[in-house]
């Protein structure tokens, strides 16, 4: 799924799942800004396999006993980076925070 979107400096994909509050949130956010971006579900097959064929994924979402990703993620497939803890405070989502992350102009 794509939407419309401002100037982004970095390609990145948000990493979600159903009955997600924060992924709702995060999303929205986004189509507010109009910041385009590539949804993955961790409910679509195809999305688990290329993510268990990703060396810096299995590092930091799996362990001996399994894989648990805590949505939502983005995901910046230049740089191979996950980014989920730092999306959201205790006041809610980090907008300034992934302004930056993405290099979004302002």
């Amino acid at each position: 799924m794509f939407f419309k979107f401002k100037a982004i400096m970095k390609e990145f994909k948000v990493i979600t799942k159903e009955n997600c509050s924060k992924c709702s949130d995060l999303k929205s956010w986004l189509k507010e800004e109009d910041i385009r971006f590539e949804e993955w579900s961790v409910e679509d097959q195809q999305v688990v396999d290329k993510l268990l064929h990703n060396e810096m994924f299995i590092q930091t979402f799996c362990d001996i006993e399994g894989c648990t990703v805590y949505t939502p993620v983005i995901y910046l497939p230049n740089e191979n980076k996950y980014y989920f803890k730092e999306l959201f405070g205790i006041d809610g989502l980090r907008k300034k925070f992934i302004r930056n992350l993405l290099e979004l102009e302002s």
